[in-house]
């Protein structure tokens, strides 16, 4: 049953679950958490979803990365967070949570290969292209999304990207 979802009161009260988390461990542990809980409803949680993967991607660190995203992938939640958040702010969340990801491997072409197939199968992504943009989005260094590129056989060309200007800058025309 769908029910109207008092979009403020579940960020307050998600909000504070978790604040009481202090370690990213604890942070990396609500993923699961959402999925049993009986305090939010299913209708409740692609919203806590999307305000977990906001913070994750803000504060956890890069040596945690691997547990991140094994979390997304195992709760299915970037899925669940698109049903709740706009288009525009689900492509946000998801480029927070590239850019987290892409800065935790070494930029060296096997564990970037790994983070890019890893990227798509937790359905952070729908392909390295998809992957390349969302790393524009979240505003990487164009000398990091070059690398990345050439490192990956992925042939970027920021002058074909439909995000971004003449001087490389993704623009809110672009974006709306």
């Amino acid at each position: 049953m769908t029910t109207e979802v008092n979009v403020a009161d579940v960020q307050e009260r998600f909000g504070k679950v978790m604040a009481a988390r202090k370690t990213a461990n604890e942070l990396i542990g609500l993923f699961d958490r959402i999925v049993d809980s009986t305090k939010f409803s299913q209708d409740e949680k692609p919203y806590c979803f999307g305000y977990l993967l906001q913070r994750a991607a803000q504060t956890v660190p890069a040596k945690d990365a691997s547990s991140l995203l094994a979390a997304i992938r195992r709760t299915e939640a970037m899925p669940e967070m698109r049903k709740a958040f706009s288009y525009d702010d689900a492509e946000r969340i998801s480029a927070a949570i590239v850019r987290r990801m892409l800065t935790s491997v070494p930029l060296e072409q096997e564990p970037l290969n790994r983070m890019l197939d890893a990227l798509e199968r937790a359905k952070v992504t729908l392909d390295s292209g998809n992957c390349m943009s969302l790393a524009v989005l979240a505003e990487m260094e164009f000398d990091t999304l070059e690398r990345i590129a050439v490192l990956t056989d992925y042939a970027y060309d920021p002058k074909t990207d439909p995000l971004l200007n003449s001087e490389g800058v993704v623009t809110n025309e672009a974006l709306f």
